[in-house]
Order: C-alpha cells, then sequence, then structure tokens
C-alpha cells in the first residue's frame, strides 16, 4: 500500500482505536514484566508500572530552551505522529519522557500523538499492524505533515529532541 494512501487510513484506524482498547496492560514473558501493548496514551504511562520510569525522565530532562523559543508553533498545525513505543525498552524509557515534555512545551495538539506499544517482537502492537512502518528500533518517532512523511527519530535523537524536531519540521 502506498504511503500516502496508509496514512490517512492509519489515522482513521487510530481514531476507532482509541474508543476500543486504550492503554492494554499484558505481561510479557520474556521481558518477565508488564508492558503496554497496542493504543496508547500519556494516562497509560502516568499508572504503575510506567509512571516511576515516565514522571523521573521528564522532571529530570532540561530541554533546550533556546532551540524551543525559536521554533515558529504555526508548523505544527498540520503535523502528526505516530510513536512506536516499547515499555520494556530502555531506549524508550529515556526517549519517551524528553519527547513528550518537548511536544508540551511547544504546544503540540496531543490528539494529533498517536502511540503504539509493542512487545520484544517489534511485530506484535496488539490490535494494529506496523508492518507497513518499517520499524526496526524502539521508540520511533515518525513524523507526518498530511499525508507525508517528513521525517523520524529512531532510538535516539542525532543531535537532541528539540534539534531533530526543528530540523524535520524546517526542511
Amino acid at each position: 500500500m502506498h504511503r500516502s494512501i496508509l496514512i490517512p487510513l492509519l489515522f482513521l484506524f487510530i481514531a476507532t482505536a482509541y474508543s476500543q482498547e486504550l492503554n492494554s496492560v499484558v505481561y510479557d514473558e520474556e521481558a518477565e514484566e508488564e508492558i503496554l501493548l497496542g493504543y496508547c496514551d500519556i494516562d497509560g504511562l502516568m499508572k504503575e508500572p510506567f509512571v516511576s520510569w515516565f514522571r523521573a525522565g521528564q522532571e529530570n530532562y532540561e530541554t533546550d530552551e533556546p532551540v524551543l523559543e525559536g521554533f515558529d508553533s504555526k508548523k505544527l498545525e498540520n503535523i502528526h505522529i505516530i510513536a512506536i513505543i516499547a515499555t520494556w525498552s530502555r531506549d524508550t524509557k529515556r526517549e519517551l519522557p524528553r519527547f513528550i515534555k518537548v511536544l508540551e512545551q511547544l504546544d503540540f495538539n496531543m490528539h494529533r500523538l498517536a502511540m503504539i506499544g509493542v512487545d520484544r517482537s517489534k511485530e506484535n502492537a496488539g490490535e494494529f499492524d506496523i508492518s507497513k512502518l518499517d520499524i526496526e528500533y524502539v521508540p520511533t518517532f515518525i513524523i507526518y505533515e498530511g499525508k507525508e512523511e517528513l521525517g523520524r527519530i529512531t532510538e535516539k535523537p542525532e543531535e537532541s529532541i528539540e534539534k531533530d524536531i526543528v530540523n524535520i519540521l524546517s526542511n
């Protein structure tokens, strides 16, 4: 399926999913811990067993204020983001709280953020089929404008979350 067709369908499925199963916590035998699987949101991350690392990650991260202050928030008006996360992953535990904090400081409309939790195989995302998103590493933050993928932050930022977002949105 061509990506220009995939994106509108993806957000239609996401909207449908939010009315169904959200913040599904399952026990992952391989990780030997509870994980979020499928569609999730910040409310799901603010519950045990995720809240401790999520809250600490946000509180301990100092954003690059000069980068954020110079950013034109109008560039976010038509932006949608898909975040493929894994609550068992050290990289997700480090980067997701930072990413959310930066989005909040940019006054990003969080209804345009779709978070999808995956298991260790990175193939099982609950009811959502992520196979067409080409996910190799987590977290993967995919930034779209309308139907077009503008860029990704995969596993960890190249420079910083702030600079990577600004760079993606400036190209």
